[in-house]
């Protein structure tokens, strides 16, 4: 398999549960390293507990030479501290769209998008499903940055079993979640179809898509504890 770095930002019980390296989360050692290699310019950047975590992300990723990054992306753009000028993107994502942010980023859908993708360079687009308007303005922007763009398939045949879900996206049948958070279903589906258009710099069998997806755990995505169900997601859209 590849090794793969992933940064995300949702936690349960610690912060270093959003710095993974194939799905183990990175080290209180390995944070407390980094920090005090670097205290004196984090202090003196006044920095918040996410930018800081995507700098340790960033720099323990290269420490350990991960084949493949995967970072989540909060604002997007140039104002987001996963943007590094110079990174070699593979693949852009938009997960979901709506009004948020809106003294940064927009008071519209549309300026919203543009800014999401206002960086965008040679890589491949990804979007979901959007209006034909949206989907039109945000083709327009990818072609003039020299992208190329892709709309997410629908996914089909979804059920709730025992807390899991299952559902259905071409080619692949019965697939399985280890969540019963029905918005995770779009994001599975992005995934799926990410690994599709990497396919030809990081080739992956099918069965490999199915364990994937059965043994991934997103943290605070209507994740159940003793009875309490916990879910950070900050919008329905998300």
């Amino acid at each position: 398999g590849y090794k793969v770095g992933l940064l995300i930002n949702s936690f349960l019980e610690s912060s270093l549960e959003c710095v993974q390296i194939n799905g183990k989360p990175a080290s209180e050692e390995a944070f407390s390293r980094f920090y005090k290699e670097n205290e004196k310019l984090l202090r003196k950047s006044d920095l918040s507990r996410w930018q800081i975590l995507t700098a340790f992300a960033l720099s323990l990723f290269e420490e350990e030479k991960v084949q493949l990054m995967i970072l989540e992306s909060n604002l997007g753009g140039d104002i987001d501290p996963t943007y590094v000028e110079g990174e070699n993107q593979k693949l852009v994502i938009l997960t979901s769209l709506s009004l948020e942010h809106t003294a940064l980023l927009g008071t519209t859908l549309s300026q919203i998008a543009l800014n999401k993708i206002s960086l965008l360079d040679s890589s491949s687009l990804l979007i979901p499903a959007l209006d034909d308007e949206l989907s039109l303005l945000i083709r327009e922007e990818a072609g003039q940055n020299g992208s190329q763009f892709h709309v997410v398939d629908a996914y089909h045949f979804e059920k709730l079993v025992d807390g899991r879900f299952q559902f259905t996206y071409q080619p692949y049948k019965d697939l399985v979640i280890p969540s019963k958070a029905h918005y995770l279903l779009n994001d599975a589906a992005l995934a799926i179809e990410a690994t599709n258009l990497l396919k030809a710099e990081f080739p992956i069998d099918g069965d490999k898509v199915y364990e994937a997806l059965s043994k991934t755990h997103i943290p605070m995505a209507m994740e159940e504890r003793n009875g309490i169900i916990y879910d950070a997601n900050s919008n329905v859209e998300a």
